[in-house]
Order: structure tokens, then sequence, then C-alpha cells
């Protein structure tokens, strides 16, 4: 069901309307994701029905062999937008092994009729923007978008005034303690651009931002699209640190695409700087420039900047430039489709501009992903890789993208920590506004028992992305793992209140409770990780078999539960298999898992060092002899 159709979906006191992607109810409105936009028009389309999770996957994601984690958050989200209580339910009921069911009646009516809103937003990857010169943060409910007519009013007049100019527009009054020393760059408005082509103006922002981190200063800040709450932005930038705030709109009209910029104190809304950029789809590079350069002078930059398109191994075809930014932009969508289509535009740019180190350098990254979702051999993935690496470093040997992806070669090929960590130390010197070469500097640590030096840098990681959930959670997967306990738990508890509960989150608070000996509270926490957790009285049943019997009633039902094989042959689910049956004695059955797991050099080896359901095994010489055989150091948090 596209978010397009032109029908509303009216049910109890809310309606539906797909096309701007709002969900409205009695008292307040909220703006869906797309992909939850859809799964919840394809549940008012099938009312009273029981949808599995893997058609729910092909009809929502296109995919039937995507990971059906993606279904579990998206319902989450949408039980939350719908205040609903997934024991007691009133919309969706989770069928035990089945899948789910939309309760209510439906009633269906178009064509929809509902104005479009006043900020232009389509869905919650869209956030708008508060007008210039006006605060934002006072007295507006959390979905609800305020509208300022004076401040619009203001920021229409003071774009028309610049708008069409190619002179950088005259510096208005600085903050007070001088020009802004972080900068929030905030998801661009961009309900005016088409939605497949909204992959340009978030790729240019990405631009932008990459650009500016090569600065000593400011430190920037680039928000995600999921992480910046409507009518928030200054809040937001204020809670990271940020002292200004990049805003933008763009639209896109006959291949026309138009940008306004607007940098504003994050403190008293105050516009510090103003710009309107347009070119033609095909002159995207000149367009990235003219903002860069013109920040840049806003913020009394030296002159001395290298841009892209200065470089002798740039990307000089406009047509291979815009193939380069889809593909990299499809790379970070993550599902098995936009993975395999971004993989072959990457080859597409390598082709074409075969000098090109970043090219290279993502190319390497993407076949990483290849075989991190098992569209691809390790045998054969992790050489193309390393190859995809090295021909980028030869070309710009402090490449950070291909640095990183070195250092994962050597970590899931060769099993060679110290080089990972060596080549994870270049990418993180290279470029020191990345969180991801940091984040994986502190994983390669960690498994190398240096506990002290891996909070170190997942510490650094988040002071550039301190409102990444991932992050976050990885803070307190390395905290169990050097021991800390209450501090990851107090990070596990921070997590939950501010950030949706996927199953990860949930696994590893779980994990620092066992450490902890709470056997039940972990075993509870974990039940809400589980994709076939019962409901109704079997769910209360065995929560009070887990607190009878501090924990262990859970994994003696997850073993029940063990197929043969997993459903997908993924390190992550061997590891599951052998975690239960570890956690469950059967320790004999759990090695047979072991070596499986191993050679698929899967992201579970960070989990594999942590788990305390693997205690049993770690005293089993057996255990510990495939560990050394493969280069794995046995596991010590006090070291």
């Amino acid at each position: 069901m596209p978010s397009n159709t032109p029908y509303q979906y009216k049910f109890g006191d809310f309606c539906v309307d797909p096309q701007s992607n709002r969900l409205i109810g009695a008292e307040a409105e909220s703006t869906l994701e797309p992909k939850v936009m859809r799964l919840l028009c394809r549940f008012c389309e099938h009312p009273g029905q029981t949808l599995s999770k893997d058609e729910l996957l092909d009809a929502v994601w296109g995919s039937a062999h995507f990971d059906d984690s993606v279904v579990a958050r998206a319902v989450s989200i949408l039980r939350r937008a719908l205040g609903d209580d997934r024991h007691d339910p009133s919309f969706i009921r989770t069928v035990s092994r089945q899948g789910y069911q939309w309760l209510p009646a439906v009633r269906r009516e178009g064509p929809s009729v509902a104005p479009a809103p006043t900020d232009g937003a389509v869905n919650s990857d869209i956030q708008s923007p508060p007008s210039a010169g006006v605060p934002t943060d006072a007295g507006s409910p959390h979905w609800r978008l305020p509208v300022f007519a004076a401040g619009l009013v203001a920021a229409v007049i003071i774009f028309v005034t610049a708008a069409w100019s190619l002179r950088s527009p005259a510096p208005v009054q600085p903050l007070e303690a001088g020009r802004p020393q972080s900068i929030a760059i905030m998801p661009f408005d961009i309900a005016q651009v088409p939605e497949d082509e909204r992959y340009l103006p978030e790729s240019l922002r990405e631009e932008i931002a990459i650009h500016l981190t090569r600065l000593a200063q400011p430190r920037i800040y680039l928000l995600p699209q999921s992480d910046v709450a409507p009518g928030k932005e200054f809040i937001q930038a204020r809670t990271i640190g940020a002292d200004a705030v990049l805003l933008g709109d763009v639209s896109l009209v006959n291949d026309q695409l138009r940008l306004n910029l607007r940098l504003q104190d994050s403190r008293t809304s105050e516009l510090l700087w103003v710009d309107m950029v347009q070119s033609n789809v095909s002159d995207l590079m000149p367009m990235r420039d003219r903002v860069i350069i013109a920040l840049r002078r806003q913020l009394d930059m030296p002159e001395p900047f290298s841009l892209m398109n200065s470089s002798p191994t740039t990307l000089t075809n406009a047509q291979t430039y815009q193939t380069w930014l889809k593909a990299r932009w499809l790379w970070r969508q993550r599902s098995f489709a936009d993975l395999a289509r971004g993989h072959e535009l990457f080859s597409q740019v390598v082709e074409q501009a075969p000098d090109h180190a970043d090219a290279h350098a993502w190319w390497a990254m993407s076949e990483l992903l290849q075989v991190n979702y098992m569209l691809e051999s390790p045998t054969v993935g992790y050489p193309r890789a390393a190859q995809a690496a090295r021909r980028a470093l030869s070309r710009e040997p402090d490449n950070a993208y291909a640095l990183l992806a070195m250092a994962q070669v050597h970590l899931q090929q060769d099993l060679h920590l110290a080089e990972a960590e060596s080549m994870a130390r270049r990418s993180v010197k290279s470029a020191a506004g990345l969180a991801e070469n940091r984040q994986f500097l502190a994983e390669v640590l960690s498994m190398q028992n240096k506990h002290q030096e891996a909070l170190h840098w997942i510490d650094s990681a988040l002071q550039i992305e301190p409102y990444s959930a991932l992050l976050q959670g990885v803070h307190g997967i390395l905290l169990t793992t050097a021991g800390q306990t209450e501090r990851a738990i107090v990070v596990f508890e921070e997590l939950e209140r501010y950030t949706p509960k996927f199953n990860w989150h949930h696994r590893y608070y779980g994990y620092a409770l066992m450490r902890q000996g709470r056997g039940a509270d972990a075993a509870r926490e974990m039940l809400e990780a589980s994709s076939t957790a019962p409901t109704g009285d079997e769910r209360r049943l065995l929560i009070q078999a887990i607190d009878d019997s501090d924990g262990q009633a859970y994994w003696t039902k997850l073993a029940e539960q063990l197929q043969p094989e997993p459903l997908r042959k993924t390190g992550h689910h061997y590891f599951l298999h052998l975690e239960t049956l570890a956690a469950s004695g059967r320790l004999d059955e759990a090695m047979t898992w072991l070596v499986p797991m191993l050679k698929l050099r899967s992201e579970s080896f960070l989990v594999l060092r942590i788990s305390p359901a693997l205690d049993p095994l770690r005293q089993r010489e057996d255990y510990r002899q495939v560990l050394r055989s493969m280069n794995i150091p046995i596991y010590s948090p006090d070291s």
C-alpha cells in the first residue's frame, strides 16, 4: 500500500491521511515514517485478519528476506502513536508465532481531502525548521508543529531579499562569544521534493557536513532525521551542546533544486546568516561548494579549504556524482533491496571514475555490508572489499572510510585484531569528525580486553553524536564488558526513556542485569526482545515462572522453541542458538554452533564476549581452544 494512496481511513477517534503520512487523533496528531504509514494502511485494508511478518515484509518493505525485526520496530512505533498496550491491545494484537491482527473496524473514505500540513511535513523523516528569529521550544506539543505568522512573514522577506543573489550575504550580529564553536545541522524540510528524488537534498546535507567536519572548528553535529522532534530543533541543539543551528528547506521543480538556508543562535533563535542557492540537479557540485564557501566566510575560516572538486581524483562528471550520492543514500537505508541496488550503483561509479578514492572506499564499505547481510559469501566479499580499500588508499593514503573498511576486513576476514586496531586509529586520525571509526576502534579494543581505552573512545564518539541511540547502546555494552555493570544499567535505563525500545537494547540491558545477579529482572527484560514471546495468560504464567526460577524459565522456554536449523543462517541466529543452549545446560549441543558462528565473521563477535549466559561454556577447555585457534582473546573483564 503506497503512502500516496488517495484514500483516508477512519477507526475509533482516529483518521489516517496517507498522502501526508498523518495520523490524526481526537486530541493530537502525529506524523509517521513512510514505512510505518504503509504498515498502518496494510492493517486498515485487512481488519480482523492475522498478517504474518513475511507477508508484511513483502507488502511494506518489498523483500521477503529482510530481517523481520523491522516489522516489530514499526509495530512498536505504531502502537506508541495509537497509545496501544501490547499486553491489552485495542488496535494491534500479537498472534503468537503467526503475526499481527488489526482489531478495530475501519471505514475507508476518499479521495483524501485533509489539507496538507502548514509546515509541509510529509513524514517523520522530514522535519520542519522553525521560522527565522522566532523561538520555538516553549509551549509546543511534541507532535504538533507551531505556526508563527509574524516569523513566517519575516522569513519570506529575508528569503526574497536574498533570492537569486550569487554574492555571499552580509553577516549579521554574531554570537556574543564570537563565531559558533559548534553547529547542529538539522534535517532539511524536503516536503517540496518528490519522494523518489529526496536522496538529492539529503545527500547534499551530508556533503556539506562532511566538508565542514574537516575544519578544526566549529564542531559539526549532523543530526539524523529520526532523532529530531518537529518544533524542537533548538532544544535538541542545546541538549547536545551546539550553540548554533543550521536549518534549511528544499524544493525541486522542473529539475531546479532550490535550497534556503539559515544559521541561528540555538539559545536566542537570533538569525546569524541566511542564504539561498539554486541550480539544476546536474550542477550539484557547484551548489554544494557555493554553500560551503559562504558558510566558511561567515564562520571566519581561513581561505585554504579543500573542496572535493579541487582534487585531481574528484568526480568531475555530474551524472557520476549524482549516481554516487544515490548509492551512498541507499547504503544508509539498510534494507536488502536498497543495499543491493546501492552496490550496483557504487560499481558504476568505480567504473566511471576509477581514480576517485572515495568511490573505491565506499564500494569497499558496501561490500562489507553485502557480507554482513548475507547477500554475498565471505570468501568473495572480504577479498573484494580489501582490494577496493587498497585502491582507494593508493590514491588517497589517509582516506578515512578506506582505512575503516580495511580495519573491518582485518577483523572479520583475518581475525587480526592488532591490525584492525592500527587501521582504525589511522582512520580516527584522518577524520576527527567521524563517530563510526571511533566506535569501531572502541569495539576492537574491548575485544582485546583493553576496556578502559575502549571506554575512552566510545565516550569520544558520543561527543560527536551524543544523540545516537546506537552509540549509547554500544556504550552500555562496553561498560558491561568492562565489569562496570552499575554504570551500564544507568546508561540502559536512560536509553529506554528517550529512544524506541529496540530488541538489542533489551538484550544488552539484560546482560548487565545478569552480571549483577538479577536473573529474573534480566529475563523479563530480554523477554521484550523475543519475537516469539507469548501473550495473554501464557505470558503471565511464563513471567511467574521466571520470577520463581530466578530467570531460568526464560531460557528453558527458548530452548523448547529451537528449530533444527536457524530460519536464516546468519551469525546472529547461530549465536542465539549457542546462547540459549548454553544457558539451558546443553553445553555439548551449544559447542556445535560455535565454529559455524565464528566462520560467518558476523557482528556477533562483541556479543559473544559479553553474554553471561555463556559463562558455563567459558569454563570448558574445548571452548577456549576454539577461540585460541582463531586468535580470539579469552574474555577477561578485569584486564
